[in-house]
Formats: structure tokens, sequence, C-alpha cells
């Protein structure tokens, strides 16, 4: 879906030149660019030439880990201490957790496994958040001092598993990386089942 609304279906066929990425510093990443409508059609939506790659190892593009988690009552603890509403694509958490308290519930889970639907997870350190949860996902304006909010009542984290240690700011949602794949759908329970491993 094209970030306007707009539904774009179109064979996805690789080139076959490769490139490279540099990722943080942390790694390098083998891609390939993807032939077909996407260059323009992003290009015209970002107003800058702008060109779409492909990993060509699946989950090589994650962005430290695989998955990020979220709770409804983290959010809403934000939204008390920014005083108006917080839309929760600015975090770009893969899944977001219904609960009744109102505080980050998640930030009790590092190192336990939660059952999700048919997969196991295994929730990690908060992550570091950055300006970009400043941006409006709707219109792109930097439109809520978020950062700024977290830092007066988030502790600042690191990047687990040692990358970029000298890298810290405010935590919000937790890491959490895929012990037992399966199918999640909405509405699925949540069952915190311990340590593993």
């Amino acid at each position: 879906t094209h970030p306007v609304g707009r539904r774009i279906c179109d064979p996805v066929d690789l080139a076959p030149d490769r490139s490279k990425a540099a990722f943080l510093g942390l790694r390098t990443i083998a891609l390939r660019p993807v032939i077909g409508p996407w260059d323009a059609l992003l290009t015209e939506f970002s107003g800058r030439p702008t060109r779409l790659y492909a990993c060509e190892r699946t989950g090589a593009g994650v962005d430290i880990l695989p998955l990020t988690l979220v709770t409804t009552g983290a959010l809403r603890d934000l939204e008390r201490q920014l005083g108006t509403k917080i839309e929760p694509q600015r975090f770009r958490a893969n899944i977001i957790i219904e609960n009744d308290l109102d505080r980050a519930e998640e930030d009790d889970w590092d190192g336990e496994s939660l059952r999700i639907g048919d997969a196991l997870l295994r929730v990690r350190s908060s992550v570091p958040r950055c300006i970009v949860t400043q941006f409006n996902p709707a219109d792109g304006k930097d439109d809520r001092h978020v950062v700024r909010a977290l830092g007066k009542y988030r502790p600042s984290v690191a990047l687990p598993n040692n990358l970029a240690p000298s890298y810290k700011s405010p935590g919000f949602c937790s890491y959490a990386e895929v012990i037992e794949p399966g199918a999640i759908a909405v509405r699925d329970s949540v069952e915190l089942v311990g340590k593993h491993g």
C-alpha cells in the first residue's frame, strides 16, 4: 500500500546487480535492486530520488532484533506525560498488546518468554528511542516532543547485545526475538511463560 493509501500491485523482480549497505557501522547487508514501478512511486511520494532494494538474505534487514512490542498501558502513560493523544505507529512496533495497567508492563518482561498465538517470543530490553518518533506518521510533521517527554520519566538504555555501547536514549517499547515461529493474529491471547533457555 502506497503511503497515501493507494494500493499498487506489480510483480517484484530483483535486478542481477548486487550492492552492499553498511548498517549503523554494525554490519553489512547484501542487497539487490528491485525492478518495477517502485522507484518512481517512492520518488514521487518523497520528493527526492529514491531507490528500493531487497535484502539477499531473509531477515538481514531487521533493525536490531526482529520484533518490537508495546502495551497500550505504556502508550496511555506516555499520553499522560505529553498531555495529548499519541499514535502508536510512531513507534513502529510489530505487536501492540492490550493491557489494563497504565504503565509499561513490558519493562517487567526483559528476559521472559511470551506465548502469543502459535509463536513463542523472548522479550529483550527497551528500545532506545530516536527523534523519528516525534514525526507524525500521517503527514511527517515534527509535532510531538516525544524524546524529551520520555527522558523525563523513562531511563536511558543502550542497544542489546552490547551493540554501539556508547549510544543511549530513553527506552520505550521492547525488543523481542522469535524462539518458536508461529502465526499471530489480532486478539490472540498473550501468556507470560517465564524464562526460556
